[in-house]
């Protein structure tokens, strides 16, 4: 390589140096949840392939977006009820809590 090829990577390689290291369990759940929600694509697209003959007429850019609603689906029931459960559970984590509190 050339000097200023090297000299380029020295400058990046202390740029990265600097930032701030992310934080491992931070990293861990973020590429886990990536992955799980990629296997989810696949999943729902897998499926949708065999159970809808609409599906199979759609172009591909359809079908990313049918795969995608189909997750986006998925993540707001599971969202949905983790809240219930925890609003059940945990009344006090509420903000409405604080307003009846408030209020008596």
């Amino acid at each position: 390589p050339s000097e200023r090829a090297r000299r380029a990577r020295a400058s990046l390689r202390a740029s990265l140096l600097k930032m701030p290291r992310l934080h491992s369990e931070l990293a861990r759940e973020t590429i886990a949840y990536t992955a799980a929600f990629l296997v989810l694509h696949v999943v729902c697209r897998t499926l949708s392939h065999y159970a809808s003959p609409t599906f199979r007429r759609c172009s591909p850019s359809d079908k990313a977006y049918w795969a995608a609603s189909m997750v986006s689906t998925v993540n707001a029931v599971a969202v949905a009820a983790v809240a219930i459960q925890v609003f059940v559970t945990e009344p006090g984590l509420t903000a409405l809590a604080d307003d009846l509190h408030a209020s008596v």
